[in-house]
């Protein structure tokens, strides 16, 4: 059964949890972006956390809350062993990890810039997995969806700042090309519009 993205939290003193932990486990056999908040009984830094990632539900809810392919789980390291394909057995808690398939990251290990325990890192994290469509481009659906005026997260920030100058199609305006600096272009796109887009004029005879 397919469910939209949810934060859940698997206890073994809850009532199903071996459903939701086989729930888990089909999720990642079925290649969707997992992430897992691993926890234990008594640690002090976990008990910090858990605020900060339950928090996760809110703000996902206008970006990728309808989304069936993701999955947010907080899970009891009392479980670890019944979760297939979740790495090895962590040496510290709280544990945070992202599985894609095959695939496990730590989330120490992952591209965002700051790596501190809060909700809007964790939301930059998930979205620099899953915000991506087919050929690195965000859909136009998620496009609209983005307040401009509450930008959630670094590459919201960004996209507020600089893509809305695109028009649709991924084609710059004749505006925002001027308006390049190719004595200091911004960014890898900037760099290869200056050295590659620029058209040259036509000599006249």
């Amino acid at each position: 059964m397919s469910r939209k993205a949810t934060v859940i939290e698997i206890d073994p003193l809850m009532n199903g949890y071996q459903n939701e932990i086989e729930n888990i486990n089909n999720d990642v056999g079925s290649g969707k972006h997992i992430f897992l908040f691993l926890f234990m009984d008594g640690c002090g830094p976990c008990n910090q956390t858990k605020p900060q990632w339950k928090k996760i539900q809110k703000m996902l809810k206008n970006s990728h809350g309808n989304r069936e392919d993701v999955v947010i789980a907080a899970i009891n390291q009392k479980l670890f062993e019944n979760l297939k394909n979740a790495g090895k057995e962590p040496m510290g808690y709280p544990c945070l990890r992202y599985i894609k398939g095959p695939s496990v990251e730590e989330y120490e290990d992952s591209s965002i810039q700051n790596k501190d325990r809060t909700t809007e890192s964790f939301i930059n994290w998930i979205e620099s997995k899953v915000q991506k469509q087919q050929g690195g481009k965000w859909s136009l659906k998620y496009k609209k969806s983005i307040d401009c005026n509450k930008p959630k997260g670094f590459s919201q920030r960004q996209h507020c700042k600089y893509g809305r100058k695109m028009h649709r199609g991924g084609k710059w305006s004749l505006k925002y090309k001027k308006s390049i600096n190719c004595n200091r272009p911004k960014g890898f796109s900037q760099r290869q519009h200056c050295k590659y887009g620029r058209k040259t004029l036509k000599r006249k005879y």
